[in-house]
């Protein structure tokens, strides 16, 4: 007697059906990650798109370095070498560049050292004290202050008889660039 292998029953009859669920579910979710990689591809590719396309921010205007404006007989910034340090008296990385530069000893190379600061009048004092020196300054007001620095909270400059000779952006300064300055010019 011949028999036909599609007659002999696979198992019983609640096997088949759970395997063909078993399958349908495996295709359920794979259609899924196919669908959820297709939409992120989608935003990435349209989030690039968008940056390519959108318009850039206006750019910061460039600090206005035009210390003459400060010059007095306290602060001879136009005359000789002038080191230039503009700082808030409330910032932790000015009072540390505060205290760098308070340490040079400018007198050796004939540098005059100037703070043009930015704060309150009561603040002056103990700023001075935090940073052990005392140094001529210039109180500005806030508009002076965000002239000088632009969107940077120090700014160091070094002039020579009023003229930009040398910057040190941010976090940048120290005083063996200043040295190594000095030297390369004299």
């Amino acid at each position: 007697m011949k028999t036909d292998n599609a007659s002999i029953p696979a198992g019983p009859p609640g096997d088949s059906y759970a395997a063909g669920r078993a399958e349908r579910a495996r295709k359920a979710r794979r259609a899924i990650v196919a669908a959820v990689a297709v939409v992120v591809l989608l935003v990435a590719v349209f989030r690039i798109a968008h940056a390519l396309h959108r318009p850039s921010p206006p750019a910061t205007p460039p600090p206005n370095r035009d210390f003459s404006r400060f010059a007095s007989p306290e602060l001879p910034l136009d005359r000789g070498l002038a080191l230039v340090v503009v700082l808030a008296m409330d910032c932790g990385h000015c009072r540390e560049t505060a205290k760098i530069v308070g340490t040079f000893d400018a007198e050796a190379l004939a540098v005059g050292i100037y703070f043009i600061l930015s704060g309150k009048p009561e603040e002056v004092d103990p700023f001075f004290e935090a940073i052990g020196a005392s140094v001529p300054y210039h109180l500005a007001t806030m508009a002076e202050y965000l002239d000088l620095v632009a969107d940077e909270p120090t700014a160091v400059c070094l002039l020579s008889n009023g003229e930009m000779r040398a910057e040190w952006p941010p976090r940048q300064f120290s005083l063996r660039a200043l040295r190594d300055e000095l030297a390369r010019r004299q």
